[in-house]
């Protein structure tokens, strides 16, 4: 069953396309380079590239894309000279094949149309000096934006140059992975203990957070044993039509917010160790794939009567995407546009690290 594209991604499209943002594909390397290198789609002066990217390291449910990023290989020493590419088409689409299961022949990982969002036209390539990691140097825009719904298929990016295959040297930043594990970032201002506690509150072992592992949420550096609780939600933006985060300086406790949905208020045990008191709690996760690449918040409180007239002091929040079991990304590469077939690395899937801005659901 093919389930509808969200509400707020119609309104998106009526209204402007609010809230772009930045996603680096796989995860992980947003600011570290990544594990090897790709000669395409720009290493030959000609050639056809498909890369396979799964839906769940894209988006949780759809996204609107409207533009995508390559950087150089961070390795390197040499700088990468300007280069007119006279013809270069890039397409996006669908496909029903995984990166673990892509075919060398190109024809086979389409399903559907194609859509062209770089036509046949001339495109340059920048000088780039030797860094570590590049930046997004090597950059495409679109106007009409690439609509993806995940349960259509995996997302399918391909780039043709047409000619008869020189060298160039010109190697875009790559990474292979049997696996994406899950990612957490801090944000938000943590609320301040009356005792002035240099407490934290963070994901222990994010390497654990995909389909049938663990989410955790620890909380440590207190001077008391706390009465503390879990809130983690699937929202970080509202709460009902209550907007996130919310201040609860008005409720009595100044300096302190809600940054996350309370879908579940859980209790988080204190404990002794090395003359502060922590805690960690730790949630099975489901087995079901659909659930990677989900995304929960989550943030810790404490009652603490001297701190506040409401008596609590909350952290800031915790972004927690969940990972996956499977290999995120598989390239496909021939140097000559006209083979029906090209070459990948079936023992180690591998793929460009491509940075795309659009709208993630």
């Amino acid at each position: 069953m093919i389930r509808p594209l969200p509400v707020c991604f119609l309104l998106c499209l009526a209204g402007g396309l609010p809230a772009q943002e930045t996603r680096v594909i796989p995860w992980g390397l947003e600011k570290a380079d990544g594990n090897t290198t790709s000669p395409y789609p720009f290493g030959f002066t000609s050639g056809r590239t498909q890369q396979v990217i799964h839906g769940a390291a894209l988006c949780r449910n759809s996204a609107l894309l409207l533009g995508m990023a390559l950087r150089r290989d961070g390795r390197g020493t040499n700088t990468y000279k300007a280069r007119a590419v006279p013809s270069l088409t890039i397409r996006l689409g669908y496909t029903k094949v995984s990166p673990s299961t892509m075919s060398t022949v190109f024809a086979s990982n389409r399903t559907g149309t194609m859509v062209t969002v770089f036509p046949k036209a001339g495109y340059h390539l920048p000088p780039i000096p030797p860094m570590n990691p590049g930046i997004f140097a090597v950059q495409w825009s679109w106007a009409v934006p690439f609509t993806y719904n995940r349960t259509l298929g995996n997302f399918l990016v391909e780039f043709e140059v047409p000619g008869t295959g020189g060298k160039s040297e010109y190697f875009m930043d790559a990474h292979g992975s049997k696996s994406m594990g899950g990612r957490t970032a801090l944000y938000g201002k943590p609320g301040v203990f009356a005792g002035k506690d240099p407490y934290t509150v963070t994901c222990p072992s994010p390497s654990r957070m995909f389909p049938g592992g663990s989410l955790a949420l620890s909380a440590g550096g207190l001077k008391k044993a706390y009465t503390a609780a879990v809130v983690l939600g699937t929202s970080r933006s509202f709460w009902g039509n209550l907007p996130l985060p919310f201040d609860l300086g008005p409720l009595g406790a100044p300096g302190n917010a809600l940054y996350a949905k309370p879908t579940f208020l859980l209790s988080l045990p204190l404990r002794l160790s090395g003359g502060s008191w922590g805690g960690s709690l730790s949630i099975p996760l489901p087995p079901d794939p659909w659930f990677a690449g989900a995304k929960f918040y989550g943030q810790v409180l404490f009652v603490d009567r001297p701190s506040n007239a409401l008596g609590m002091v909350f952290s800031g929040g915790v972004e927690l995407d969940l990972g996956m079991t499977a290999p995120p990304v598989q390239l496909l590469g021939n140097p000559d546009p006209s083979k029906p077939s090209g070459s990948l690395n079936r023992s180690l899937p591998t793929g460009l690290v491509i940075r795309f801005t659009g709208v993630f659901n």
